[in-house]
């Protein structure tokens, strides 16, 4: 008997419990009506097929960045390599070149080459007058 009126109780206290939460789910449950939901979920929707098409476009701006990124960067070592090309040029000719400024260049061709260098030269002119 003691077994029967322990489940009795048990029993009533598990209904009380569901009651209340039945209670409380029906006055605190749903703020807003279904059709709200359907509304703002169809809106989702809509703004979700609007930025997988931005993402797409995205990627692809992405890509074509990258490649000019890659060019420009191909570009620059180019140029670089140029550079210090040119850099060391400077160096080794201001290296040959004597204290009071003046080259000794022309002192160690021949006669035929200079005539040569001062034909370069007055091209160079005339080229740089145009």
């Amino acid at each position: 008997m003691e077994n029967n009126s322990k489940i009795v109780w048990v029993s009533v206290i598990g209904n009380i419990v569901l009651a209340v939460v039945l209670v409380l789910f029906i006055a605190f449950g749903r703020t807003k009506p279904i059709e709200e939901y359907d509304t703002e979920i169809a809106t989702l929707k809509t703004e979700n097929t609007g930025l997988v098409d931005d993402n797409k476009a995205l990627r692809f701006e992405n890509t074509i960045s990258n490649e000019r990124y890659n060019d420009l960067d191909k570009e620059y070592n180019i140029t670089l390599e140029d550079l210090k090309t040119s850099d060391d040029i400077i160096a080794r000719l201001r290296a040959k070149r004597p204290k009071n400024g003046k080259s000794n260049y022309v002192d160690n061709l021949s006669d035929d080459a200079i005539i040569g260098e001062f034909t370069k030269y007055f091209e160079r002119r005339v080229q740089r007058n145009n």
